[in-house]
């Protein structure tokens, strides 16, 4: 009876929430003035890769300087190596401790058009190196990859009914079932647990923007559209693992009549729950309203995690060089 007792008090007691909050490092701490780099980790250290750069009175340009987060703020990186060429809205994921750099655009002269790249190239020890591969389906840029299981999971517009699973070796294509995501770019995706990852948003080719989010279970590989509604349609955003159920989103852009809006709200999806909650919206303090941003981890224990909010862009308005830091507490 007291165990029949004890497990109802259990199930009475309040979940455990996360609270965010934003903490301005300005004027101390700067970001490269950017938008559309890659964000990654090595030895839990966040670096950042290429995108595009602004200055005044310059025309946006793009890059392929490294940084790194060093004595609370953002630090030039010299390299080595084959350096990949300039490049943004591109992936950058770490596997075995190696950056793996796939695919991007490249805008080039204004006015060409650039190039939209298949290149592989990896960066390990201070230097870069041009991998013998090119990306399965040819030339691709605004598509997502996450690590998993010794691979790296690409998803690009192309893939229907399909992912592509990259081992540093050799591509796999890993056919899969249910009601998958619509052709899309600029979509975001975060590993939750080993058997899950979850995707959301994105921009079809037609420019439609998409609020539409899926979990991809990976010992099936089945998808499943999560049904509850949260963000608004959107593409651009930060989206990063929390815990092996929830994710958290911040920002990205979406459509109105008068062209695009950035978004600086933070949300939270609980995959296991089918449920989306807002932490907070646009009208509180935060950093200015951006997509094409990135979060990055900075430190974490058992109940708080800290995220380091780097570049971003306000659609044909502003590049942002701030720096903000997203504390979660757990409550």
């Amino acid at each position: 009876m007291l165990v029949r007792i004890l497990l109802w008090l259990l199930l009475l007691a309040p979940a455990l929430s996360w609270k965010a909050q934003w903490i301005s490092r300005e004027p101390s701490s700067r970001s490269p003035r950017r938008s559309g780099h890659v964000a990654f980790s090595l030895g839990n250290i966040p670096y950042i890769f290429g995108g595009y750069v602004e200055e005044e009175d310059t025309p946006r340009y793009a890059t392929n300087d490294l940084w790194k987060w060093h004595n609370d703020q953002w630090q030039f990186v010299e390299v080595q190596g084959d350096i990949p060429r300039a490049r943004l809205v591109a992936t950058a994921t770490v596997l075995n401790n190696k950056v793996h750099l796939l695919g991007g655009w490249d805008p080039g002269t204004p006015g060409t058009g650039g190039a939209i790249l298949d290149t592989i190239h990896c960066y390990q020890d201070g230097a870069w190196s041009t991998l013998p591969f090119t990306l399965p389906d040819g030339p691709t840029s605004r598509h997502v990859a996450v690590a998993w299981n010794d691979h790296i999971l690409v998803h690009n517009h192309r893939c229907q009914d399909y992912v592509w699973l990259f081992d540093t070796h050799t591509f796999r294509k890993q056919n899969t079932t249910g009601p998958c995501p619509s052709s899309r770019g600029l979509h975001v995706a975060t590993l939750l647990n080993p058997k899950q990852i979850l995707v959301f948003g994105g921009a079809a080719q037609s420019g439609i923007l998409s609020d539409e989010s899926f979990v991809l279970d990976t010992t099936t590989w089945t998808w499943t559209a999560l049904q509850a509604k949260g963000p608004t349609a959107r593409a651009g955003a930060c989206l990063v693992r929390l815990d092996d159920q929830t994710a958290l989103l911040y920002g990205g852009a979406e459509a109105t009549d008068t062209g695009l809006r950035p978004r600086g709200d933070v949300w939270l999806c609980h995959a296991d729950q089918d449920r989306w909650e807002i932490l907070l919206n646009d009208d509180k303090e935060h950093p200015p309203p951006r997509n094409a941003a990135t979060l990055s981890l900075l430190e974490e224990d058992s109940g708080t995690k800290t995220f380091v909010l780097t570049g971003g862009w306000h659609p044909f308005v502003k590049t942002y060089d701030d720096c903000f830091l997203l504390k979660l507490t757990k409550s």
